[in-house]
């Protein structure tokens, strides 16, 4: 539990301030402001869950024994350097969010773009019915470079490939 809750204030910060650019595009083409308040502003939120889920988690500890008050000042401090590196990842990861939500065209998402010519496992292999090309060499001596996974179909003609 007590590397669960640091472990998601920086998920939640940081997915929260990811989009924070994005989905306040209005706002932020209406008035003037420093752009850094929106992802500031969304860690703070998720800082102040991050304080109460602490203070729980020490309220449990105590009332265990398990409360050692000497690394109370060492775990304010980790807090605070967790909360500044969660608002400069927030910050670059927002830009970033900004920058490809620029470049992609309208009704494309990028993720899938990026993802779906790595999803097929085995995309070389030949369909069942098609013609397999003679052998004129030796068993398997360059079919992996043409077909990456001829030489395990030839060594294991059980296996399910």
């Amino acid at each position: 539990m007590c590397g669960l809750l640091p472990w998601t204030f920086l998920v939640n910060g940081t997915s929260g301030s990811i989009n924070s650019l994005v989905s306040n595009a209005n706002l932020i083409k209406k008035s003037y402001f420093p752009r850094e308040l929106l992802v500031a502003s969304q860690v703070v939120a998720w800082l102040i869950s991050f304080l109460i889920e602490m203070l729980l988690l020490a309220v449990v500890l105590l009332a265990v024994g398990n409360l050692n008050l000497l690394y109370l000042p060492v775990v304010v401090l980790i807090m605070f350097f967790l909360a500044v590196f969660v608002t400069g990842l927030g910050l670059a990861l927002s830009a970033a969010n900004v920058y490809f939500q620029r470049r992609r065209a309208p009704g494309r998402h990028p993720v899938p773009g990026l993802v779906l010519p790595h999803a097929d496992p085995l995309p070389h292999l030949p369909s069942p019915r098609a013609p397999t090309p003679p052998r004129s060499r030796a068993a398997g001596a360059c079919s992996l470079w043409s077909q990456p996974h001829g030489g395990l179909r030839r060594g294991a003609p059980g296996l399910p490939l």
